[in-house]
């Protein structure tokens, strides 16, 4: 029996590409992420998308764009009391 998964086809829907100025991040509590894309005009604030995604794909989103923009942050040592 075969293991490999085989890699399925991507169906495309006709949204137009945005451009994106502001992107919203909210954990929910049954373990999902919260993503909002939105655009910014003179007058309000355009939804591009929305979309939950679960942990483990946030993760692999965060290594994408850390690779994609060759930026790794380190999360900051906590200040030592004096």
């Amino acid at each position: 029996m075969d293991n490999k998964k085989k890699e399925k086809e991507i169906k495309y829907i006709q949204y137009p590409t945005s451009i994106s100025d502001i992107v919203k991040i909210a954990p929910r509590k049954d373990g999902t992420i919260l993503l909002q894309f939105l655009s910014e005009t003179p007058d309000f604030l355009f939804e591009n998308h929305r979309t939950l995604i679960m942990q483990d794909i946030a993760i692999q989103l965060v290594d994408l764009l850390s690779d994609a923009t060759n930026y790794h942050p380190e999360k900051p040592q906590p200040k030592k009391k004096k």
